[in-house]
């Protein structure tokens, strides 16, 4: 009995109903750890800070998936990373918005995908002397591998944001999604 069970749930992962894309808008959002390194403190966005941080970050994000291609936007806030200051009171933090495009290999029920785009940013420095606001539009990269199961989906990512004058900005992320 338990081997005809387990041979059912086996056929059940490969059937054409769990194949099938599930296509269409969709919303999530994703938490991880956000991960900003700035060995260069004398940068125009981060002058007089040194960081060197990995801390929590989140996102919500939206977009329309076309089998193969998705189309995706969301807000994205990398949290309060830790700095280093020769002035006590240094603070930074960077948050904003981004527009991809998603290229995905479905494999039965699992997405592999890779992502690109723009991420439209904005950063504020406190060095304890003065407030520094900086913003700029930059590419931003990834690479991911989702589960989808009916209309809710599940997505690991790590993705790259070459933002202005920081060294590396980086999110490693776990998500949850749901396609209407």
């Amino acid at each position: 009995m338990t081997r005809h069970a387990a041979a059912l749930f086996a056929m059940s992962l490969v059937s054409p109903v769990a194949m099938a894309v599930d296509n269409g808008l969709f919303f999530g959002a994703s938490i991880g750890s956000a991960i900003i390194q700035n060995s260069r403190p004398d940068s125009t966005a981060v002058q007089n800070v040194e960081l060197d941080s990995t801390n929590a970050g989140f996102k919500f994000f939206a977009g329309v998936r076309f089998d193969s291609l998705t189309l995706e936007g969301g807000y994205i806030d990398f949290g309060k990373p830790d700095v280093s200051s020769a002035t006590e009171g240094a603070r930074y933090e960077l948050s904003g918005w981004d527009v991809l495009a998603t290229l995905n290999l479905s494999i039965g029920p699992v997405d592999v995908f890779g992502k690109g785009g723009l991420f439209l940013w904005e950063s504020a420095t406190q060095n304890g002397i003065q407030n520094i606001d900086a913003s700029g539009a930059d590419p931003v990269y990834g690479v991911g591998l989702g589960l989808r199961l009916g209309s809710l989906g599940f997505r690991g990512e790590y993705e790259f944001f070459d933002v202005g004058d920081v060294d590396d900005v980086y999110m490693l992320s776990l998500g949850v999604s749901y396609t209407f």
